[in-house]
């Protein structure tokens, strides 16, 4: 609602490192984010009322990222440790009830009632890197990619009645046909909040107008 601001910005003591941080501007108050392990250094979403924000802290321990879930009251509260402490939280919904999170190279989803759930089962190869990258407000739809070790992508989407697919298999089965070159480039960045509008860029594409939109109809 444009009253929180949240992002990054490099710390004097080690300008290497970045620290998240939560700004409300009705408040005209800072809060910046430690995590349990040290700084939280990247902030990649917030709930609607800025009460939630995810992202991520620098786990030297497992050499990785390790996905933190900061809530403003009491400040300076996470969720608990990822699957083998390895992870990001990418998205959240707009109540801040549901985070997308890609931990242990697994795609999943994290809720206050039922923790942390990995989503699907054994859709996705799990010695490649995952990024879920959004979901919807009722927590429904999640969108992300998937990195092979040859450098290409595998675009998916998860819908809690139909389970994980391909996106572009999944777009066609639900009646696209005007897809034209879209293929496994075509990663997706962000999904609305009613799960119908996605949104992307095609990674293949090194002039004109690389972004993409899609609306779909979940069933």
């Amino acid at each position: 609602d444009g009253k929180v601001v949240f992002g990054r910005t490099p710390m004097v003591e080690n300008p290497c490192r970045l620290i998240g941080f939560r700004y409300d501007v009705g408040a005209d108050t800072w809060q910046l984010f430690a995590g349990p392990l040290g700084q939280v250094h990247q902030v990649m979403s917030a709930s609607g009322d800025g009460g939630r924000i995810v992202g991520s802290e620098d786990d030297s321990q497992a050499g990785g990222e390790r996905g933190v879930i900061c809530t403003a009251q009491p400040p300076g509260s996470f969720s608990p440790q990822w699957m083998a402490a390895m992870g990001s939280a990418y998205d959240v919904t707009f109540d801040g009830s549901a985070p997308s999170v890609s931990s242990g190279a697994r795609a999943q989803r994290w809720t206050a009632t039922g923790g942390l759930q990995q989503l699907g089962a054994g859709t996705l190869n799990p010695t490649y890197g995952v990024k879920t990258v959004g979901i919807s407000d009722g927590g429904n739809v999640v969108v992300g990619y998937h990195v092979y070790l040859t450098g290409n992508f595998l675009p998916f989407i998860w819908v809690d009645t139909v389970g994980f697919g391909n996106l572009r298999s999944y777009l066609v089965f639900r009646g696209h046909t005007q897809l034209g070159g879209f293929d496994d480039n075509y990663i997706p960045l962000d999904v609305s909040g009613n799960g119908r509008i996605i949104v992307g860029r095609d990674t293949a594409a090194f002039s004109g107008l690389p972004g993409w939109v899609v609306v779909t109809r979940h069933q």
